[in-house]
């Protein structure tokens, strides 16, 4: 049972506006968030002491033009950080992606941009050597005017690797992207096999699929 007092140990004001889940770890309350600064936006990563609440880190990743949303019920920094080992991850969709260490020091940065509806949501994933977050996601669906407030949506979903490729076909259509090709010459085949590729030795690589 809780209240405003009964059953907290302690409770911290986070400035700013973030939707993302804190993560403990290494005896700190990990999360993102995001603040205004005159006409911009900062996105931050802060960091609690887990056994008293106070503020052990508060550094700025990014800053971008504009305080706007794509969604008011969305905030700048949904997406949960990761952590692993002395590093810490935090994507801000669009916005921009990080790997910082757990004190403070920001090891790279980089930017995908992508359109999205809501603003940035999902969260990363990571698996092995690659850091695995959704791009452009757009929703597209129709009014609620059909019967009972019912909506039709089209929804995308992801499978296990395990499970049988789809043919060879969608890759080689799929293979005249730049990025992926820019992926492909640069992956190890367990990173190839992490977005669904088979790996070497597979009975789907024979003579005519290799040749696609």
């Amino acid at each position: 049972e809780w209240s405003e007092t009964k059953n907290v140990a302690w409770k911290t004001a986070v400035p700013g506006r973030g939707w993302s889940s804190p993560v403990v770890a290494g005896g700190r309350v990990w999360l993102t968030t995001a603040t205004s600064v005159k006409k911009d936006t900062s996105l931050r990563l802060m960091a609690f002491d887990v056994q008293s609440g106070q503020p052990s880190l508060d550094v700025e990743v990014f800053k971008v033009s504009g305080t706007a949303l794509q969604n008011p019920k969305n905030s700048h920094a949904s997406p949960t950080p990761i952590l692993e080992g002395d590093r810490v991850y935090v994507h801000f969709g669009a916005q921009g992606t990080a790997a910082l260490s757990t004190s403070g020091e920001v090891i790279w940065k980089a930017r995908q941009a992508y359109e999205s509806q809501h603003g940035n949501g999902g969260s990363p994933v990571l698996y092995g050597d690659l850091l695995i977050f959704s791009m452009r996601t757009w929703h597209r669906a129709s009014e609620l005017t059909a019967d009972a407030g019912a909506r039709f949506s089209h929804h995308l979903v992801y499978r296990a690797g395990a499970h049988a490729f789809q043919g060879y076909h969608l890759w080689s259509r799929l293979g005249e992207s730049a990025d992926l090709q820019r992926f492909l010459q640069r992956a190890t085949p367990r990173q190839r096999q992490a977005v669904g590729f088979p790996p070497p030795g597979h009975a789907y690589w024979n003579d005519e699929t290799l040749a696609a």
